[in-house]
């Protein structure tokens, strides 16, 4: 589902700001594409109306339809089965969605490096001059740097009162998590992450009622256009919705309240003059260990997550807060462990880490466990 969300966006995106390379009026007098299984049966299509400005698209068994300002390549509405969503530009530059769906609106403007949604304030990614992630800020504060090496490779993560250093070593990729200064644990990962996690709600599980088990009982169902997830818990029963827009969601609670953003992190640099375009990227040996996602509340400390976690890896860091005290929590995620969500190790002070069920999404994203 996720990647037919990603086709038709790009889709759109081709449509709306290739100007360039297609003119108006030639965008609407080419024919539509049609796709066609080893059979005969259409699985995509697309069905082009100049009169009134449209065009549907049916792929993987649902029909979307996209609305264009008049005599423009310029997407205004789009129509999908289970939301509808209005295109919000500055001028002719695609910045924004208002998503319907549910009953509710949420509306999200996002570019390259900043977010700000409804109820939220507003997010900035910092970038130095190699285009490399190196700060996140909510408002006027900093949540969240990173740190490079000489050779570009990422050396910190620092998130609050946390910091997650990296290691490359013979035995794998050393962590080690801090607080305070006081070290809370070290592990190993080794291989590469087999399993995807398309979402965290580690911040927020007392917020929602959810077990520490939740990822094998929470299903995560895309919309037709990609544009709204909508979190289930094991009865079905709705419990949160993310809009996204590019590499950047805004979570709500059921009754619209916001919960947080979620935004990847980019740690990829820019070729300079010299580089090879077949070069490593430095950043590949700790696939499956850097965290790629970042989770900013509207209020309190950020957290972090790899999507696809390698064994043993710290998959997820979070702070807790009860009693008016803050506890700094994490997963460390192992390929063979059984979602019995008991605790895998107790580190000192105020740290503690779960067992990560052996769980692999299923097409709707839901859990399933492996015999």
């Amino acid at each position: 589902m996720l990647r037919k969300a990603v086709f038709l966006t790009s889709l759109v995106l081709i449509a709306a700001v290739a100007m360039g390379q297609q003119s108006d009026a030639a965008f609407w007098q080419t024919p539509g594409n049609t796709v066609r299984d080893a059979k005969g049966n259409i699985t995509y299509t697309q069905v082009k109306d100049p009169k009134n400005f449209t065009v549907k698209i049916f792929d993987r068994g649902q029909w979307v339809t996209y609305h264009y300002e008049p005599n423009s390549t310029k997407v205004a509405k789009v129509e999908g089965p289970d939301t509808s969503e209005d295109y919000l530009y500055d001028g002719d530059y695609w910045n924004g969605l208002t998503v319907h769906a549910h009953g509710r609106a949420h509306t999200i403007h996002a570019t390259d490096t900043t977010a700000v949604a409804d109820g939220m304030p507003a997010i900035t990614i910092e970038r130095d001059a190699r285009n490399r992630d190196i700060a996140v800020k909510r408002g006027n504060d900093v949540v969240a740097t990173i740190s490079y090496d000489a050779a570009g490779q990422v050396r910190r993560l620092t998130i609050g009162t946390m910091t997650l250093d990296f290691s490359i070593q013979p035995d794998g990729i050393h962590e080690v998590l801090t607080a305070n200064g006081a070290v809370l644990i070290t592990t190993v990962a080794k291989g590469k992450g087999k399993r995807q996690f398309p979402i965290s709600l580690d911040p927020v599980t007392d917020r929602l009622g959810l077990v520490s088990d939740w990822r094998n009982t929470v299903r995560v169902k895309s919309s037709a256009t990609g544009s709204l997830l909508s979190v289930s818990d094991a009865l079905s029963r709705p419990i949160a919705e993310m809009v996204q827009l590019g590499s950047v969601f805004a979570a709500f609670d059921t009754k619209g309240a916001p919960l947080f953003y979620d935004l990847r992190l980019s740690y990829t640099a820019l070729l300079e003059r010299g580089d090879s375009d077949t070069g490593p990227d430095p950043t590949t040996e700790l696939n499956g260990v850097l965290p790629n996602r970042l989770i900013v509340p509207v209020t309190g400390d950020a957290s972090a997550y790899v999507s696809s976690p390698a064994d043993g890896s710290i998959s997820s860091l979070w702070t807790s807060i009860g009693n008016a005290t803050s506890t700094v929590r994490f997963v460390v995620y192992h390929e063979s462990a059984k979602a019995n969500g008991a605790n895998l190790r107790n580190p000192p002070v105020t740290s503690s880490s779960a067992v990560v069920g052996d769980v692999q999404p299923t097409g709707d994203h839901g859990p399933s466990r492996r015999s």
